[in-house]
């Protein structure tokens, strides 16, 4: 990406451990085109449900990442000795 002039990297001089990245301006086109067709996909895939549909379908998917959430939380605390 770099080589590509997207992204340009320097080190902190406080820190010369830490690296900064930043998008270039031809970066950020590249970023905002890609967004840009990832927002008309969503909006394609989900112009089939109707809107009852697309309210179901969105509770589903909250109690799946609740779910998630709380299983990741789970684990965590089980890789920390508190469970």
């Amino acid at each position: 990406m770099e080589n590509d002039g997207l992204i340009v990297r320097g080190i902190e001089p406080a820190d010369r451990r830490r690296v900064w990245v930043r998008l270039t301006p031809a970066g950020d086109a590249v970023f905002e085109r890609h967004a840009t067709m990832e927002s008309d996909g969503e909006a394609s895939l989900l112009s089939a449900p109707d809107a009852i549909e697309r309210q179901t379908l969105a509770g589903l998917l909250r109690k799946l990442l609740l779910a998630a959430d709380q299983r990741d939380l789970g684990d965590h605390a089980k890789q920390d000795g508190k469970a």
